[in-house]
């Protein structure tokens, strides 16, 4: 009996792209929309604390998010996210990364974009890529369809992304199938110690640290 095809997973931030998406979404915005930048301090305050070790990474998010984009109406919100999508397809991939993507996706394997970054522009860059699912960060919206001070759910960090994996790997399409997983970033570990084969683009210490202990197969691409 032929083996299904693979499911293969792919992170969004440093992995498909060459660095982290979400500030360049909230800057852009900004700069469209300049009325708002007094609204910036709550962010940069988060990002310090962040970086300072004080506040958790989801926190940081979800403050930063609201700060800048907090009470915006959601059809202005995607209609920046479709434009942002394109703008980063257009000038801001890896090659190696996609050309990965579009092997897979000739073969006729099932792709999953899964990224902690916001679903408002993760979306987009999924479908126009050609991704068979999408996992991101969900927004939160007011009744009266703005984006709300909190976000829609966790974020899709480490055990989240696994979470969210579940379902689909292990139920209908999914069932059986090896799991291979593209990634920069040691927070997917979670998603790695289930993974049959691993692609590390540009790794974290922290990550080639756990590569180095890992009895798997492993590439990694400097």
């Amino acid at each position: 009996m032929t083996p299904p095809p693979p499911l293969v997973l792919f992170d969004l931030d440093g992995t498909l792209t060459r660095r982290d998406t979400q500030p360049g979404f909230l800057l852009g915005f900004l700069a469209r929309h300049p009325q708002r930048l007094g609204r910036c301090l709550g962010a940069s305050r988060a990002a310090l604390a962040f970086f300072l070790g004080r506040l958790p990474r989801g926190e940081m998010k979800e403050r930063a998010t609201a700060a800048c984009l907090g009470g915006v109406g959601r059809p202005l919100l995607e209609a920046w996210g479709e434009q942002f999508a394109a703008r980063t397809l257009q000038n801001g991939l890896r090659p190696r990364t996609l050309r990965a993507l579009r092997e897979h996706q000739r073969r006729g394997e099932t792709t999953v974009l899964s990224s902690a970054s916001l679903e408002l522009y993760v979306r987009p860059i999924a479908r126009l890529l050609g991704f068979d699912h999408c996992h991101a960060t969900p927004c939160a919206w007011t009744a009266d369809n703005a984006l709300a001070s909190h976000l829609g759910g966790p974020p899709l960090y480490g055990g989240e992304k696994l979470a969210a994996l579940a379902p689909l790997w292990h139920e209908g399409e999914g069932a059986g199938r090896r799991l291979i997983v593209y990634t920069d970033h040691h927070g997917d570990i979670p998603l790695l110690e289930k993974a049959a084969r691993a692609v590390l683009v540009h790794p974290t210490p922290a990550l080639r640290r756990w590569a180095r202990a890992a009895s798997m197969e492993i590439d990694i691409w400097d």
